[in-house]
């Protein structure tokens, strides 16, 4: 859905004007698809390199899968969103944070579980300062996102749960505007718009989806919404079986659109703008990417790819042919670009590999253009065209 695109995100505010942004939007990706289909007919084939897999690991080893979690706590009627915050020496934002969740405008009835992930700094001070208004976890075993995320869950007992990073802040109206529309349509998962928080306090650009409940023709434009957990609300119980992946530093956020979308019914998305996302140069994604830890994110799709088959028991549709498609075409690439082509190499010969075991040719006819170019380049080999269709993918998503 182009409106979901950065392309047409990045024109509407510099233009005005949205249907000068459209008609724009619709030409840039026509040149895109043309040089994909042009890459696609001429690109040569690249030989496997040799040794791929002990190059990797011996840059970064494969963490161990996640065992078994704890099941989650009986519901309470009476809570409508829990809005789960971890924080890892948040010190400097997290007031901010939790203070733009209590003070929301709305009758719905939440409960905030901050999960301290054993901070050196003062964050455990701050957050006992708001005494019975949020329940705080002083979690010494966490040392990722990924495992606080997890420890929040078994103390949720609302219908719907919430992810907040510390150093982000949410709209005076974010809950209310979220859970109307969960409500109204009964939705699993619902996304909504979202715009830069600086440094420095400032406001950024902003990110708008459309009002649209993506069902029928539209399921898989679900997918071009994004994989972060922070933004949405989610239906708790779809996270019964599901859990972020725990031994990975970054990149753990994949479960979002590999399993919680693929388990949701209905998906929605809406235009109001309801969370402040702050962008770091010391964030985990910016100092993960184009490093020896990027590789996690070929590891995790291995990760994905069992838990698929033996946790959640999910079927290998079309919908898993995108995840897969996409995963190990433009979203490992993006993570990697950076690297020299030697290791980039290794993990296109990894990603073929992978895909070649799991994808299933009939479905992958059903999936989007895009993301049916990058499963092309890994079905044939070709290194120039995952290059091209990874560089162009930042450009949209």
């Amino acid at each position: 859905m182009i409106m979901n695109e950065r392309i047409f995100r990045y024109l509407s505010e510099k233009t005005g004007s949205r249907g000068l942004s459209l008609v724009a939007s619709y030409g840039i990706r026509f040149c895109m698809d043309t040089a994909l289909t042009l890459t696609a007919l001429f690109a040569g084939r690249m030989k496997p390199a040799e040794g791929a897999r002990e190059l990797v690991e011996g840059l970064c080893k494969k963490p161990e899968a996640s065992g078994v979690f704890a099941p989650l706590q009986p519901g309470n009627k009476d809570i409508d969103l829990s809005v789960i915050v971890p924080a890892y020496n948040a010190g400097k934002y997290i007031a901010q944070c939790i203070d733009s969740i209590l003070n929301q405008k709305t009758a719905y009835r939440l409960e905030v579980i901050a999960v301290n992930d054993d901070s050196t700094d003062d964050t455990l001070e701050i957050l006992k300062g708001y005494g019975d208004r949020i329940r705080v976890i002083d979690f010494k075993d966490g040392h990722c996102a990924a495992r606080s995320r997890n420890k929040g869950l078994l103390y949720a007992t609302g219908k719907y749960v919430m992810f907040v990073d510390a150093d982000d802040t949410l709209t005076e109206d974010c809950v209310e505007k979220l859970l109307n529309e969960a409500y109204k349509k009964d939705a699993d998962v619902v996304q909504g718009s979202w715009r830069y928080l600086y440094e420095d306090g400032s406001l950024g650009g902003t990110q708008v989806y459309r009002d649209v409940t993506y069902t029928g023709k539209d399921r898989q434009s679900c997918f071009d919404l994004p994989g972060m957990p922070w933004g949405k609300v989610f239906k708790r119980e779809l996270f019964s079986n599901v859990r972020f992946p725990e031994n990975y530093k970054a990149f753990e956020d994949t479960i979002v659109q590999f399993a919680i979308f693929r388990k949701a019914s209905v998906i929605t998305s809406i235009s109001d703008v309801i969370y402040c996302w702050r962008k770091t140069t010391t964030g985990i994604t910016a100092t993960s990417q184009n490093t020896s830890r990027a590789f996690q994110s070929y590891w995790i799709v291995e990760e994905m790819i069992d838990a698929n088959d033996n946790v959640w028991k999910l079927p290998r549709d079309k919908e898993f042919m995108y995840c897969l498609a996409s995963q190990l075409s433009n979203y490992c690439y993006v993570n990697v670009r950076g690297l020299d082509e030697e290791k980039k190499r290794a993990v296109f010969t990894l990603c073929r590999e992978l895909y070649e075991k799991n994808a299933d040719d009939e479905l992958i006819k059903e999936i989007p253009f895009f993301a049916g170019k990058g499963a092309y380049a890994l079905k044939t080999g070709k290194f120039a065209l995952w290059k091209l269709q990874g560089e162009l993918s930042r450009f949209l998503r």
